[in-house]
């Protein structure tokens, strides 16, 4: 029987690795300045959207690797990049679009990207300027 996860904790989970990996922590907090709780809750709620999408590839899909780590995490990373040397946090447009990214390479590296590149546009609300991008990306770019 296979494991039974709950696929919204674990992305949250993962977002925040990710966030924690390339920054300090009190940095982050510091930058913040709204409060810890508050900043993982404005992180996570990223998480019920990025379970949406792995599951809609995933039905489609192989995957070439980890999704939780490839993207999830390396979104959470970039994330908290972007908190560190911005001093808040990226729109919601911005995040969509990375992950569109993120997840789009992802795609590619198993040879799916330009087939899953249009899932990926129905799961995402994305601006236009990440959709110009997200072709360059299925290429491999």
């Amino acid at each position: 029987m296979a494991p039974s996860f709950n696929c919204v904790a674990l992305q949250a989970s993962f977002l925040t690795v990710g966030m924690m990996a390339g920054c300090k922590r009190d940095t982050l907090y510091e930058r913040w300045g709204q409060g810890a709780l508050e900043l993982h809750d404005a992180l996570c709620q990223y998480a019920e959207t990025i379970s949406t999408l792995n599951e809609a590839l995933s039905e489609h899909y192989a995957f070439p690797g980890v999704f939780e780590y490839e993207v999830t995490e390396e979104l959470g990373a970039w994330f908290g990049t972007v908190l560190a040397r911005e001093g808040d946090m990226p729109s919601s447009p911005r995040v969509h679009g990375q992950l569109a990214l993120l997840a789009t390479r992802f795609m590619a590296r198993g040879g799916h990207a330009e087939a899953a590149l249009t899932l990926i546009m129905q799961q995402l609300p994305l601006e236009a300027s990440a959709i110009e991008c997200l072709p360059q990306a299925a290429a491999g770019c």
